[in-house]
């Protein structure tokens, strides 16, 4: 669902009592592809991209449920799990990650535009999706 304070988004995830896979892959990259700079900061369970030309550089932040986060090749996109086991070494990087999914807990990804209103951690998105849910 769209944020009301940044541009970005923010996914809930439930998971359904007879789900059958234990893990959840994500992947995130090519903010700007026609632009080929993507450059990628991890920390813990969040991240930051750089992306744009030299005189127009952005930023978009990423926070996830895992600090099971890395680079991987952009172009070993046939499955998920091929992707997360892609070596970093391409010209095409992309930041892939893994986290365990269980019926009883919640998950939250939230991609945003950080500003003085849109400065979030994991511990706060369940406030911020329910906050953007009434709206």
């Amino acid at each position: 669902m769209p944020l009301a304070d940044s541009k970005g988004f923010i996914l809930e995830i439930k998971v359904a009592p007879a789900a059958i896979a234990d893990t959840l892959y994500w992947s995130f990259g090519d903010c700007k592809p026609e632009t080929d700079v993507n450059v990628f900061v991890i920390e813990g369970q969040n991240f930051s991209c750089y992306y744009g030309g030299n005189t127009q550089l952005h930023l978009m932040q990423g926070i996830t449920p895992s600090d099971d986060i890395k680079l991987s090749d952009g172009d070993k996109r046939q499955t998920p799990l091929l992707l997360y086991q892609a070596g970093k070494r391409t010209s095409h990087p992309l930041l892939v990650g893994r986290c365990v999914i269980t019926t009883t807990a919640k998950l939250y990804f939230c991609f945003y535009q950080q500003n003085e209103k849109a400065d979030y951690n994991y511990e706060m998105l369940p406030e911020v999706f329910a906050k953007n849910d009434k709206k």
